[in-house]
């Protein structure tokens, strides 16, 4: 198995662990944070969307800061998941496309980010830990809000034992 399949199957594992989170919360859970502060989910979607979308279009040829690209307002999107899945979906489509026409050799040229040249594979590890770390914050967002209504992706945790 190649390494960009092993990345491609660790950016597929955290879109799942998303897309579950976010199957499970309400319309208005979607655009509220449960302690008050913070990002709500639909924030951190409309994000995660906007740097996939700048960063793997054109990864190879082009800066991964495309110019069209408005990081400020992605923190500040309230919208419904009606407004913001579908560019949640283009983006994972965009992701798919683009690491299933790389291979292993690709991971060693250099690309351009934020006009600096980088290794082609630095950039990817660094966009997936990028994923990675709002991913959780999306579940932990979902599972905050739904509280023992949370339904896990894997095994439920078990209970812990009872003393005597």
């Amino acid at each position: 198995m190649s390494i960009v399949s092993l990345i491609l199957q660790d950016f597929e594992r955290q879109f799942a662990a998303i897309d579950h989170a976010v199957a499970q919360v309400s319309e208005g859970q979607f655009t509220s944070v449960p302690a008050g502060e913070g990002n709500p989910i639909t924030s951190l979607v409309a994000h995660l969307s906007g740097a996939l979308l700048s960063r793997v279009d054109g990864f190879l040829v082009l800066d991964q800061e495309k110019p069209w690209r408005d990081r400020h307002s992605e923190f500040h999107a309230l919208a419904p998941k009606s407004a913001i899945l579908p560019r949640w979906e283009e983006a994972k489509t965009l992701v798919h496309r683009e690491l299933s026409a790389f291979t292993d050799a690709d991971l060693g040229k250099q690309v351009l980010f934020r006009g600096q040249k980088l290794p082609a594979g630095d950039t990817l590890l660094r966009l997936l830990t990028h994923v990675a770390y709002h991913a959780g914050q999306v579940v932990l967002l979902a599972r905050l809000h739904l509280g023992p209504a949370w339904k896990p992706a894997t095994a439920p945790t078990p209970a812990p034992a009872t003393s005597r």
